[in-house]
């Protein structure tokens, strides 16, 4: 959650710590009126969690100019990096 709480752009809307779910907004963008970006944390093991993670446009769309991706692969990056992997 720290990641998300730190990126400007970045508005966390809901943490169900019970559920392991985290909603976040992105902010709206020349090249979209906003995401939202979903995350469930599941422990499958002692040492091992899983993350499920979306992002997808606060409006249908026909195309997302490729920014969900870039939302996700920013993600993946700055877990990695806060983890040290």
């Amino acid at each position: 959650m720290a990641v998300l709480s730190d990126a400007e752009a970045i508005s966390i809307v809901s943490v169900d710590e019970t559920l392991g779910e985290i909603a976040a907004d992105v902010d709206r963008s020349r090249k979209s009126l906003g995401e939202r970006i979903d995350i469930s944390v599941e422990s499958i093991g002692p040492s091992e969690t899983k993350l499920w993670l979306q992002s997808k446009g606060v409006r249908p769309a026909l195309l997302d100019w490729g920014k969900n991706r870039k939302n996700l692969d920013w993600l993946v990056e700055a877990v990695k990096e806060r983890l040290n992997i």
